[in-house]
């Protein structure tokens, strides 16, 4: 049986709304699919389930919906294909559709012609008539057994062949993959893509959980999931302070757009079905900014249900308990109206009714808030985003068994080692104490010497042990590790012109360059930014970053890149 932990994050409120707006079309480009625009409300709802049955290996499994009408002039039914999704193997599956009511269907299609074959394992849902959903609703429960070709017999064609590919990645936890934080789909353009088009997001990226590594049994998971216009790589800094002898993260990934009620639903399905996959003695739940009001909704889900007195610790970190009194204004004056909005804003539906159910009297809940802000969009103390007045609602406040402040902003606060420091301590209360050396898990990797001893596989570097970090080279080393390359080049820019040295941002700089000198190299930004992390080792004056900038030399095939680290290995010789 497993433990789990689950951190929840996110950041960017509605007061920043219209900068986030220009931010998004500036980063978009305006000729591509992602063209911010008004959406469509072309997701009401989900419809979830599990497909199962003993089925061919390696065939895809196609779960689709019909929408089903009728005419009342010929009292007659008819049916559309409305969406479907590939499934590599049996397991859960989740369809996003507008209101109406759906038939769902599943076949294995052996032969890859996205066609339903008399000679094929099919399978529908057993249930008389159709399934109604409405919107912001999810259905669940859905579940489809798969039949023997032949057994199920349906009185209209089933193909898929005109319609644009859905498929579950196999590098998903639900079907036991993994993937590293560097994967392309946590770039910040996919975060925007979630608030400003969720639909777009569904389709192009879907939402799943994710793993860095194989499931291990002996160790227990940390669920990072992001808030609004969130990425899992906002969680790298906390991720690369876990105790890896008793902790592996995972991460869930969601369009922010969407009712938080559809995505604290999702979440709740995928947790039980990677609960009955792989079993959960603990979970720990920990939220940054709108994750709070997502996890507390799915912390009331689970309450009651067998299997609750899993739910264990629930952390939040700078969440607006209290709503966003500036969320209504965005409903109602942004150019683009984002439905989670509807949900934040002060005062909601949603919010009221996270309070109408109590905790489990099991659940120890602990309450972190940020007060490094500003008042630039408050007259009221603030973080720089939440108001410490909604960070500190009374309703969430009372329910806390400790209430702790930071002096950080609502960003830097998820790059804060006092943050990290007091997260890992509250992990390890109440947890048996490490396995024995004969049996234990291997050590945590000793960070190696600068610049030497990593070739970049790994999914989270090592950590070196700083000390307490100073609040401007903390910002730094977060835009150093930032998914945007813009950002990193910012950064690098800065530390350069001021002549800033430190070891947290040379290290930092070096993992990048490791991880980034021989990929990606038809994005000009991405080459820039690898060129100045080249030029920061070289103003270190440390040695020990030679051997680096010398394999970049010898093994880049970039030549821009390449003559920098030249340049700065050259420094060094001096």
């Amino acid at each position: 049986m497993l433990a789990a932990v689950s951190l929840i994050g996110g950041c960017g409120y509605m007061q920043l709304v219209g900068e986030q707006f220009k931010e998004s079309v500036g980063s978009i480009d305006l000729q591509s699919p992602l063209t911010v625009s008004k959406p469509e409300a072309t997701i009401d709802g989900v419809l979830a389930g599990s497909v199962r049955g003993a089925v061919p290996e390696n065939s895809p499994i196609a779960v689709v919906a019909f929408a089903t009408s009728y005419s009342a002039e010929e009292n007659r039914r008819s049916d559309h294909l409305s969406t479907y999704i590939l499934l590599p193997q049996p397991g859960p599956y989740a369809l996003f559709v507008p209101a109406g009511q759906y038939k769902i269907l599943a076949f294995v299609d052996t032969n890859r012609n996205f066609v339903l074959e008399p000679d094929e394992f099919a399978g529908r849902l057993e249930q008389p008539g159709a399934t109604a959903i409405q919107a912001n609703q999810i259905v669940a429960n859905l579940d489809i057994e798969l039949k023997q070709p032949g057994i199920q017999r349906f009185d209209f064609p089933v193909s898929l062949e005109n319609l644009p590919l859905q498929q579950v990645p196999k590098y998903v936890l639900e079907y036991g993959g993994t993937i590293v934080l560097d994967n392309d789909i946590f770039r910040r353009k996919y975060a925007s893509m979630g608030l400003w088009q969720p639909e777009d997001f569904v389709e192009k990226i879907g939402v799943y959980l994710y793993a860095l590594e194989p499931v291990d049994p002996a160790r227990i998971p940390v669920l990072f999931v992001h808030g609004i216009n969130g990425t899992p790589l906002d969680w790298k800094y906390l991720a690369r302070g876990l105790d890896s002898n008793r902790f592996q993260p995972w991460f869930y990934y969601y369009p922010s757009g969407l009712r938080l009620n559809l995505v604290s639903g999702l979440l709740h399905q995928k947790i039980q079905a990677i609960e009955q996959r792989y079993g959960f003695e603990k979970l720990v739940v920990v939220a940054h900014s709108m994750g709070g009001l997502v996890s507390r909704d799915f912390i009331n889900r689970r309450a009651g249900l067998a299997g609750d007195g899993c739910l264990y610790k629930f952390v939040s970190i700078s969440t607006p308990w209290g709503g966003d009194k500036s969320a209504r204004v965005g409903l109602s004056s942004s150019p683009v109206s984002v439905p989670s909005w509807e949900d934040v804003a002060e005062g909601s539906l949603f919010i009221e009714e996270l309070y109408q159910k109590a905790l489990p009297a099991s659940l120890e809940f602990y309450l972190f808030f940020s007060y490094g802000g500003n008042r630039r969009f408050h007259w009221d103390a603030n973080d720089g985003t939440v108001t410490l007045q909604s960070q500190l609602d009374p309703r969430a406040k009372k329910k806390a068994r400790l209430v702790e402040g930071f002096h950080e902003d609502h960003i830097t606060v998820l790059a804060s080692s006092d943050v990290e420091q007091k997260l890992n301590e509250l992990l390890a209360v109440g947890y048996p104490p490490p396995l024995p050396s004969a049996v234990r898990a291997p050590p945590a990797r000793q960070a190696p010497a600068a610049g030497e001893g990593d070739n970049g596989t790994s999914a989270v570097s090592a950590k070196m042990d700083y000390g307490p970090l100073p609040n401007e080279v903390k910002r730094y080393v977060a835009m150093l590790e930032s998914v945007e390359s813009d950002n990193q080049i910012e950064a690098a820019r800065r530390i350069y012109r001021k002549r800033l040295k430190h070891p947290a941002i040379f290290d930092t700089a070096a993992r990048q360059l490791r991880e980034g000198y021989r990929v990606n190299l038809v994005d000009s930004a991405h080459i820039d930014a690898m060129a100045w992390m080249c030029n920061l080792l070289g103003m270190s004056g440390e040695a020990s970053y030679r051997s680096l900038l010398d394999k970049v030399v010898r093994e880049t095939p970039n030549r821009k890149i390449r003559n920098y680290a030249s340049k700065s290995m050259r420094r060094l010789n001096r």
